[in-house]
């Protein structure tokens, strides 16, 4: 398992085992009257939901790449909602405001289904 920010990458292969890629991601969207608190964070910035979900999109690809080429198990990304201070969420923190709607994020994961 390994953890990387914001891109992500695969850990070394070891015989026997999964490679886990356990945390990536955490592209920040903070939207306006749905934050825990004005001042907030995300590893990576973005400037809006078609500039969120272009990032995202590029990650995913990343993602399939590394599955094929590296062998990588599994991949989580950081994460569904906001949390507090963090923008980093796919959701507000309030859960009121889907910041790249659900079909684009299916989409992205899994592109052609």
């Amino acid at each position: 398992d390994v953890h990387n920010y914001p891109d992500p990458v695969a850990p070394a292969a070891e015989s026997g085992l999964a490679i886990v890629l356990g945390e990536f991601g955490g592209l920040g969207l903070p939207v306006q009257g749905h934050t825990w608190e004005q001042k907030n964070w995300g590893y990576q910035k973005m400037s809006d939901s078609t500039d969120l979900l272009r990032r995202y999109e590029q990650f995913y690809a990343i993602v399939r790449d590394l599955v094929t080429a590296k062998g990588l198990s599994a991949s989580v990304y950081t994460q569904t909602t906001d949390v507090e201070t963090e923008t980093n969420g796919l959701m507000t923190y309030d859960r009121k405001v889907d910041k790249m709607g659900f079909e684009n994020v299916r989409k992205a994961m899994h592109p052609g289904q």
